[in-house]
């Protein structure tokens, strides 16, 4: 009976898992199953404490509404949350503001707006597909930005919402993303190395590269690191992808970037560093790199095995985005292209640093 019923569950978890293999490539069920999460996600109380606190966001958001946001103005917050955001719009004398949002968060941010007297906001719990206002606005006000900037669907839902019902003197606020992928070295008591790189106590787990590349479907290489986790780069930052929401297409995300860095320094790399600026305009912007002022929002590590990395070596990176919308798909490979002289004796970098 005891062998059935172990039969039994492991023909369910095999039958689970092709479910959601399947589910992971359908975009379809990819948006309604992110939708649901995320619905879920943001009416969590702890979530808009953090938002709130980040005096960078707060501050860098209000400066910008303040000198985009004109007496009159037909504005749109997506993701309205607290309502904080449309809140600053309505102290602007904005003529309307529809906060948007499609979890029960919605109804907090109600009670805010009539305790604050702001009688030009809105309050619409609805999904941005479902928006049908009765005049074009001028201002689309968002925060559909998440740790890895693109892992939100702020593209797609951005540029849809645009393309519904902005005017053509519009503007997007924020507009503007650089995206930056950097050779990092982090501090030595957070790296977390694979598994088959361990030396502890003289005991080695090389012999565990084998069975987890035979035995484990996918090996995890990006992780959820803070800002403070970060050493250095090793090379100096240069964005690898620009976007401009006024301008992409709602599929605008590319699905594969290519491009080759160049260390500027000799130390030893654990990973690459994924972090992004916010521009405004040209004087308003905020970034989550590691060594900007800190934001609430986290980064990213693609980790790489650890490498001795020498000044002037040079990379041809690889960055896959199959699932925009999960982080845990995306994968980056590199190869060395150039090598500076081998001449202090360093073991050389592996040809190929990624894992399937």
């Amino acid at each position: 009976m005891e062998r059935i019923a172990v039969a039994t569950l492991g023909f369910v978890h095999r039958f689970l898992r092709r479910i959601w293999h399947f589910a992971k490539k359908d975009e379809r069920l990819q948006s309604i199953a992110y939708r649901i999460r995320n619905s879920r996600a943001f009416s969590d109380i702890s979530q808009h404490e953090r938002m709130l606190a980040d005096h960078v966001r707060v501050e860098t958001y209000h400066k910008a509404i303040c000198r985009h946001v004109h007496e009159g103005d037909t504005v749109v917050d997506l993701g309205t949350g607290t309502g904080i955001l449309a809140f600053f719009a309505g102290q602007q004398k904005a003529k309307q503001v529809y906060a948007i949002d499609h979890s029960s968060i919605i109804e907090l941010a109600k009670t805010l707006g009539a305790a604050n007297r702001l009688g030009n906001v809105s309050f619409l719990r609805m999904h941005s597909s479902q928006f049908a206002p009765p005049e074009k606005v001028n201002v689309i006000i968002h925060e559909q930005i998440g740790d890895a900037l693109l892992n939100e669907d702020m593209v797609r839902n951005i540029c849809e919402l645009r393309d519904k019902v902005l005017a053509p003197d519009g503007i997007i606020l924020p507009g503007r993303f650089e995206l930056f992928v950097e050779p990092a070295r982090l501090k030595e008591t957070l790296r977390v190395p694979y598994l088959w790189e361990n030396d502890i106590h003289g005991i080695r787990y090389e012999a565990a590269e084998d069975w987890v590349r035979a035995n484990v479907e996918s090996v995890p290489q990006s992780r959820r690191i803070t800002p403070e986790d970060v050493a250095e780069f090793l090379c100096e930052p240069e964005s690898v992808l620009s976007l401009d929401l006024l301008t992409a297409k709602p599929d605008g995300v590319p699905r594969q970037l290519t491009f080759r860095k160049v260390a500027t320094k000799s130390g030893f790399m654990d990973g690459y560093c994924l972090y992004f600026d916010a521009l405004f305009d040209s004087e308003v912007s905020l970034s989550t790199s590691p060594f900007a002022e800190r934001t609430h929002w986290n980064c990213q590590i693609f980790r790489t095995e650890r490498l001795f990395v020498r000044e002037g070596d040079t990379f041809d990176v690889v960055f896959d985005i199959p699932n925009v919308r999960d982080v845990t798909t995306w994968r980056i490979n590199h190869k060395l292209a150039a090598r500076q002289d081998d001449s202090a004796g360093q073991a050389p970098v592996p040809l190929l640093a990624g894992v399937r």
